[in-house]
C-alpha cells in the first residue's frame, strides 16, 4: 500500500513538472491589434448592442459562464444569468447607443500558478464619457464573460 502511495505521488509530481515546463514563460504579452483584437473587440460591441437594445437571446448567445456581474457577483448557472439580462432589459428597455469608441485595454495570456493558463481580453467600450470594460473569453468562439461599469 505504501509503494502504491508513493509511486502515485511520484506520477503527479512527474506530471506537474512536465506542465510546469510547458507553461513556461510564466506570462506572455499578446498584442493588442490584430485579428484576435478585432474579434474580441467585435463580441464586445455586438454583445453591448443586444444588452442595451434589450435582446436577452442574443446577449446570452454571445455570453458564457461563469461570467463576472459588474464586480458584484459571479454568475455560474446560464438561467441565472438569462434572469439579470431580462431583468436588464425590463428595467432600461431597448435603446440605440452607438459606441464612440472600442478598444483593446488589456490582452494578455497568463500562466496561473505556473499550470493554468488564463487566456481574456479586456475591451473598452466608450460613450462619450462613459465607459464598460467587458471581459472577453477567446477561443472558437469569443464570448463575454464579464463586464464592470
Amino acid at each position: 500500500m505504501k509503494r502504491l502511495i508513493a509511486t502515485s505521488a511520484l506520477v503527479l509530481l512527474l506530471a506537474a513538472a512536465a506542465v510546469t515546463a510547458r507553461a513556461e514563460p510564466a506570462e506572455k504579452e499578446v498584442a493588442q491589434t490584430g485579428p484576435r483584437a478585432e474579434k474580441a473587440k467585435a463580441a464586445a460591441e455586438a454583445w453591448f448592442n443586444a444588452l442595451t437594445g434589450a435582446d436577452v437571446k442574443k446577449s446570452m448567445a454571445l455570453s458564457a459562464t461563469p461570467f463576472a456581474w459588474d464586480g458584484r457577483q459571479i454568475v455560474e448557472k446560464t438561467a441565472d444569468l438569462e434572469k439579470l439580462y431580462q431583468k436588464v432589459a425590463e428595467k432600461k428597455g431597448a435603446r440605440t447607443l452607438k459606441p464612440d469608441s472600442v478598444t483593446v485595454a488589456d490582452d494578455k495570456l497568463e500562466i496561473a500558478d505556473r499550470c493554468f493558463p488564463v487566456d481574456r481580453i479586456i475591451v473598452m467600450v466608450k460613450i462619450e464619457d462613459e465607459g464598460i470594460a467587458v471581459c472577453v473569453r477567446p477561443g472558437d468562439e469569443y464570448k463575454v464573460v464579464g463586464f464592470r461599469d
